[in-house]
């Protein structure tokens, strides 16, 4: 990935005129934001600085995706195997530490602080919670925790132009998807199979136009009476069979490297 020095210069700016010395994030949209990494199962973090060096911390079978971002630095751990079992705090304790006796940080060091909604990131995704404080405060015995919630949710609020190249590439190939298969829905169709069409073009076509990313998403399909409840905050796709007549609502959730869409059209 192409380094955005916009998005580092407002990290660094806002670190500073918060008066802290680091940000330390492991929530997969915030890794992405300070690092230009997105993570695949969320036991990886990320160190922004108040000079504007970046560290990762990453599992070792992350490491080649992790080096695409845009870190000074990226730190592998293991996470054990069939052959040894062990707590994941356990696997990153160490070299957390190590991280941390090499930067010096003995300031204000602001952390992942209350509710959030989280774009997975995986099919199973690890959040640190309550336990990223209490490994922070044993890797940086010198530093002072501040709550840095708001103030990540504000530098995630505005794009740079490189973030918004990145959204508008994730929305043209779901637009693509359904310019696609849009005239091919018939009667006589299922829900599933009306959904199944349109998400095989997510990772296909993100792979003819920008390379290998890591690119998929959420189709959902709801026809006739089943429309309806397309009101609630959550679609399901069912087995209904469309006829003749029915309306049929698409809805697609998917992504491109972190960035996702969110669109619904009614046919």
């Amino acid at each position: 990935m192409e380094r955005d020095e916009e998005r580092i210069e407002r990290n660094r700016m806002t670190i500073k005129e918060e008066n802290l010395d680091a940000l330390v994030c492991t929530l997969p949209m915030n890794v992405l934001l300070l690092s230009g990494y997105w993570p695949v199962i969320g036991t990886s973090a990320a160190m922004f600085t108040r000079d504007g060096k970046i560290t990762l911390l990453v599992p070792e079978d992350e490491q080649s995706l992790a080096e695409l971002g845009f870190a000074n630095e990226v730190v592998t751990f293991n996470t054990g195997g069939l052959d040894e079992m062990r707590e994941l705090y356990v696997s990153i304790s160490a070299p957390l530490s190590q991280i941390a006796g090499r930067s010096k940080i003995a300031g204000r060091m602001g952390y992942e602080s209350g509710p959030a909604s989280v774009p997975v990131s995986y099919a199973s995704m690890n959040v640190y919670g309550a336990a990223m404080p209490e490994l922070l405060e044993t890797a940086f015995p010198n530093s002072v925790l501040v709550p840095a919630g708001a103030v990540l949710a504000r530098l995630r609020s505005t794009l740079t132009q490189q973030e918004i190249v990145r959204v508008t590439t994730a929305c043209d190939i779901a637009a693509a998807a359904f310019t696609t298969e849009a005239s091919k829905i018939r009667p006589g169709q299922t829900e599933a199979e009306i959904a199944s069409a349109f998400r095989r073009h997510l990772s296909g076509l993100a792979t003819k136009r920008d390379g290998p990313d890591r690119a998929d998403g959420f189709i959902y399909c709801m026809s006739g009476e089943n429309s309806y409840e397309a009101f609630a905050a959550f679609q399901r796709t069912g087995r209904r069979r469309v006829l003749n007549g029915d309306l049929v609502l698409v809805h697609c959730n998917s992504y491109l490297n972190g960035f996702w869409t969110d669109i619904t059209r009614t046919f």
